[in-house]
C-alpha cells in the first residue's frame, strides 16, 4: 500500500512543480570546510604530529617485544639447564645412596 499524498506539508512534489514554485524551493547543500581558516593549517599539523607520535610508539613497543622476546628465550634455556641438572643431580644421589647402602651392607658381617 501507498501513502496518501497530501498537498502541502514541508517537502513540495518536486514532479509538479510551476516555475513560481522553482524560484521558492531551496536545497541543502553540505557545509564546505573554509580553507582560508587558520585552524586548518593548525588541524593537519596536529594530525601530522599525532601520525608522527603513533608510528614512534609503534617502532618503540615493537622494540621492546623484541627484547621481551629474547628475555624469555633466555629464561626458557636456563629453566631447561636447570631441569636438565637436577635430573643429573637426582640420578648421582641415587647412585650415592645405593652405595652408601652397598657400604652398609658390606661392614654387617
Amino acid at each position: 500500500m501507498r501513502s496518501p499524498t497530501k498537498t502541502g506539508g514541508s517537502q513540495p512534489d518536486l514532479t509538479k512543480l510551476r516555475d513560481s514554485e522553482t524560484k521558492q524551493t531551496t536545497v541543502r547543500k553540505r557545509k564546505q570546510p573554509d580553507t582560508d581558516c587558520s585552524c586548518v593549517k593548525n588541524i593537519t599539523d596536529l594530525k601530522g604530529d599525532i601520525t608522527k607520535l603513533l608510528n614512534e610508539f609503534v617502532q618503540s613497543q615493537n622494540a621492546h617485544m623484541i627484547l621481551l622476546r629474547e628475555d624469555v628465550v633466555q629464561i626458557k634455556t636456563q629453566m631447561e639447564n636447570i631441569r636438565i641438572t637436577t635430573e643429573y643431580l637426582v640420578t648421582e644421589h641415587s647412585k650415592i645412596l645405593d652405595e652408601i647402602n652397598d657400604l652398609k651392607n658390606e661392614k654387617k658381617p
